[in-house]
């Protein structure tokens, strides 16, 4: 995660020079999602729009203080980590049918 935060600001404004402010419909619901919760929201949530990495260097894009994102990133990343090893520990299996 790390490694696409730190560098996304540079490689973001330079991206968006050359498409001209174009965004995807995925991107577009991530801002919309950052619009709305700021960085604590989409860290915590945001795994289910996009991957950590993907919204972490996306948000950086959209203007957030990169260690703002990191701290974050890095609370929603272990917050899920212990959710999941709970869940698996009481032996639940989640499936998506």
């Amino acid at each position: 995660m790390l490694a696409f935060v730190l560098p996304a600001a540079g490689a973001r404004d330079a991206v968006r020079r050359k498409r001209g402010g174009e965004e995807s419909p995925r991107r577009e619901r991530l801002r919309r999602a950052f619009d709305k919760y700021g960085v604590a929201g989409v860290s915590l949530v945001g795994q289910w729009i996009l991957p950590s990495q993907i919204s972490s260097a996306a948000m950086v894009g959209f203007g957030a203080n990169r260690n703002t994102v990191i701290v974050w990133q890095i609370i929603a990343i272990s917050l899920w980590g212990v959710v999941f090893g709970i869940l698996a520990a009481f032996g639940i299996q989640l499936r998506q049918g």
